[in-house]
């Protein structure tokens, strides 16, 4: 049985957090089960709110998971739920992991030796010099490149890695139907064929700002580190970068223009400076 439908009915339902996501995977089983079920049993769990007890009936009588099943199929995407084995388990250790990926390409166990080269949008040659270096060798070493396809230093480390043979992951702060930015339709395609584009954002949503915090976490949560090619000290970089301080891993931060140079070692103290 196809629950693609019921999956994303479930997840994007107004109201209902990943936390409630999972709490009712564990009491009924499956998406289509907490679909199926009446006002009286979704009332009876101690956090469900009318409203949003009303909202689950509602995505039960509408067709907007089927609809949004047939365009990912029509797109070569998938939904992919945290109780898939293609679900990537370092994400189960992220606060807040998401209960829905959506995946063009492949994710393959491999994926789980990665190093996420992330940077400035308006990035110096240097830069992309650095992060094309980065990128090559890593991917030559047969460690997956995570970033995030924008302008600037994701651009120059995802089309390295490729160059170089290796794999490369791409995190998207929107749907998946979307191209964002569109200068990169066509190395998106060649992420697609060499590795994977993801994202938790349902089809048609939009590149907001509001999203890129959600999409960094997902981009730390891919790799074993994060490295700041290029960034100012309070970018959204580097709120990118703190996300493998959070999961109990030792790596350094290296931005090579105007950023800091810092590493857990020595207490996650940074100062400013060129290296």
């Amino acid at each position: 049985m196809n629950e693609t439908p019921a999956w994303i009915d479930l997840v994007h339902t107004p109201g209902m957090r990943g936390t409630g996501v999972y709490e009712l995977i564990e009491r009924f089983g499956t998406p289509a089960r907490v679909l199926e079920a009446s006002l009286r049993e979704l009332s009876d769990i101690p956090w469900m709110t009318p409203e949003l007890a009303r909202g689950i009936a509602r995505r039960r009588r509408g067709q907007k998971g089927v609809v949004a099943a047939r365009r990912l199929s029509e797109l070569g995407a998938r939904a992919v739920p945290f109780t898939s084995s293609e679900y990537p388990a370092s994400l189960g250790e992220l606060s807040g992991m998401p209960p829905l990926l959506y995946v063009m390409g492949e994710l393959l166990p491999e994926d789980s030796l990665g190093i996420a080269l992330v940077g400035s949008r308006k990035s110096s040659p240097y830069g992309r010099l650095v992060a094309e270096r980065l990128a090559a060798d890593l991917a030559r070493s047969g460690i997956t490149v995570v970033s995030g396809l924008a302008r600037g230093i994701d651009t120059a480390a995802h089309r390295a890695a490729l160059d170089a043979g290796g794999r490369t992951i791409a995190v998207l702060g929107c749907g998946i139907d979307r191209i964002y930015p569109r200068e990169n339709r066509a190395l998106r395609e060649r992420i697609r064929a060499q590795g994977a584009v993801v994202t938790e954002f349902p089809l048609g949503a939009p590149p907001l700002a509001r999203h890129f915090p959600a999409r960094n976490r997902i981009i730390s949560g891919l790799s074993l580190g994060v490295v700041a090619v290029e960034a100012r000290l309070r970018s959204g970089v580097m709120r990118c970068e703190a996300g493998p301080r959070c999961r109990g891993y030792t790596r350094g931060i290296r931005p090579f223009s105007h950023g800091c140079v810092g590493d857990r070692r020595r207490g996650g103290r940074a100062r400013r400076g060129r290296q």
